[in-house]
């Protein structure tokens, strides 16, 4: 079984199908839910993990730093593009 890794607030994090917990996830580590105990699992990262990092580091807070499967990058260049308030200057 595998459980997909989603941002949220700039952490990579994964949800345990049986509870719903989540947990921080880093690539070539298994998840386990330190909330139910549950079996190990594989977690699966985007191939574009770099570049959604890259486009949400522009967002000045982290609290706005969030990418969930099935949106694309091309989601959060469109979503940086109309917010350009909270995009950091450097």
């Amino acid at each position: 079984m595998t459980v997909m890794a989603r941002v949220n607030h700039g952490r990579w994090l994964a949800d345990c199908p049986g509870c719903n917990g989540a947990e921080i996830v880093t690539p070539g580590n298994l998840f386990q839910c330190l909330s139910c105990g549950g079996p190990r699992q594989e977690v699966v990262f985007p191939a574009e993990m770099a570049i959604i990092e890259a486009v949400l580091s522009r967002r000045r807070r982290p609290e706005n730093r969030n990418w969930q499967p099935g949106e694309t990058v091309a989601d959060l260049v469109r979503e940086n593009e109309e917010h350009p308030e909270g995009m950091r200057e450097d």
